[in-house]
């Protein structure tokens, strides 16, 4: 027969066990946010002596991809960092174009449903004043510093 003494025990221990697990898995993600950086500072100082040797080359740059790293852009808040990203496209993107960035800078968690991210960012463009929906284009946003101006 189990006694509430070993009841106690086995729960504390399950919850000790538990917390370890957390704790590790908290370490693994800071090595990973912080290899994520050194990374992308890597690519920023590899980007910029390949754009300094074209220049003295006269080499013409290569299209880049729809979603660059942007190593540039500093980590942040949500609203921040979707501020800088908007930027440096003309002042306006499309949310599942900034969850897919976000999470590769590493402010959106890599694992679990990416949908659930769009509705994250959606929610925070929207409550920014800094940022205004692009009628008749569904999941676009624009700055309104850049949008008023143009």
């Amino acid at each position: 027969m189990v006694t509430t003494t070993d009841f106690e025990t086995t729960v504390r221990n399950d919850v000790a066990a538990i917390q370890r697990e957390l704790e590790e898995l908290t370490r693994q993600e800071e090595a990973l946010r912080l290899k994520r950086a050194e990374l992308g500072a890597r690519l920023a100082e590899r980007s910029t002596a390949l754009k300094v040797v074209r220049e003295i080359m006269g080499i013409k740059e290569p299209t880049a991809p729809s979603i660059p790293f942007e190593s540039e852009i500093p980590m942040g808040t949500i609203a921040e960092m979707a501020e800088q990203y908007m930027l440096a496209h003309r002042g306006v993107a499309d949310v599942s174009d900034l969850v897919t960035f976000l999470r590769q800078r590493g402010k959106l968690p890599l694992s679990g449903d990416k949908h659930g991210h769009y509705g994250t960012v959606f929610g925070t463009l929207r409550k920014h004043k800094k940022f205004t929906k692009v009628a008749d284009t569904p999941g676009r946003f624009a700055l309104v510093s850049l949008s008023l101006s143009t």
